[in-house]
């Protein structure tokens, strides 16, 4: 295995952050309030991420990935994971966490053939892990619920050396607006997020403004969905497609309002594909903005 050149003062930060997610306190139940159930998972499941990643972010060079977050349900033994591009001459940063004690939440990275070059499966709640490419190219990164006694949120934060400047507070922020609009369907039909094995049902990107972010080849299985997006502090205008993958590129639902919390709604079936795009419109400099993938009854 191929070991990142790790400097004394990055090293050190990652060791605080998993000290500090392990620290954290669970909220109980009934000091959540009467909120959309999965919802508040997500919630406490970021509550520990924004900890550990304000001490990284605060206490050496590393910043946000454009793709900056990844979250989604997971039954114990089962994963999600996202394929991308890393570079030879980046020093990455990923760290996990979920909504539950008594868990071991693992990551790993793969290449392209499956193989493990990098991981954190030890026994705990909060992995990290560290990573420079031995050379650039595509690989699989993996977020695996080992154990746990039931199902839970996962999150994971994705960092880099000298990556995106953006607050790490603003992950709160854009997650508490997505949610609003995922609690307002909610409140009038049976909803969660996506549950389908290997996605993600929570997605969190930067883009500039005027630019888009997709994400394609998605797994929907059966039933009405939804996509809903909400942006930090600095967003002012967010549009959002949903289309179906294929020769057609059918576009199933499309929000070009002039806000910041677009919504679409469409059916879909378990034996397609689906797309999604997301454009900052308009905004006061890189947005970080979060897409929940909802299945509605």
């Amino acid at each position: 295995m191929m070991k990142p050149n790790r400097s004394p003062r990055a090293y050190h930060s990652l060791a605080a952050a998993a000290v500090v997610i392990a620290s954290i306190q669970f909220l109980p139940a009934s000091s959540r309030g009467e909120g959309w159930g999965p919802g508040d998972s997500l919630k406490q499941s970021m509550i520990r991420l924004l900890a550990s990643a304000s001490v990284i972010v605060q206490n050496s060079d590393y910043g946000f990935m454009e793709t900056a977050y990844l979250g989604a349900f997971l039954q114990p033994g089962s994963f999600s994971f996202l394929t991308m591009t890393l570079s030879e001459d980046e020093e990455y940063a990923f760290l996990g966490a979920g909504n539950q004690k008594n868990m071991d939440l693992d990551i790993v990275v793969e290449d392209e053939q499956g193989n493990s070059v990098v991981h954190d499966v030890k026994d705990n709640d909060a992995p990290v892990v560290i990573f420079s490419p031995p050379r650039t190219g595509r690989y699989h990164l993996k977020l695996k619920l080992f154990r746990s006694k039931n199902a839970c949120f996962c999150g994971m934060v994705l960092l880099k050396k000298n990556g995106w400047n953006v607050p790490v507070k603003n992950l709160d922020v854009a997650m508490n607006n997505m949610l609003r609009q995922s609690e307002l369907i909610a409140s009038q039909r049976p909803t969660k997020f996506a549950d389908v094995p290997g996605e993600w049902s929570v997605v969190g990107v930067i883009i500039k403004p005027g630019e888009s972010a997709g994400f394609q080849d998605i797994q929907l299985g059966t039933g009405r969905r939804a996509f809903t997006s909400g942006g930090d502090t600095v967003c002012r205008d967010i549009d959002l497609a949903a289309f179906e993958d294929g020769a057609s590129r059918k576009i199933l639902d499309a929000d070009l309002d002039g806000d910041a919390t677009p919504l679409v709604q469409f059916d879909a079936f378990a034996a397609k594909r689906y797309s999604m795009i997301v454009k900052n419109v308009n905004s006061n400099g890189g947005c970080l903005i979060m897409t929940a993938l909802l299945e509605i009854e």
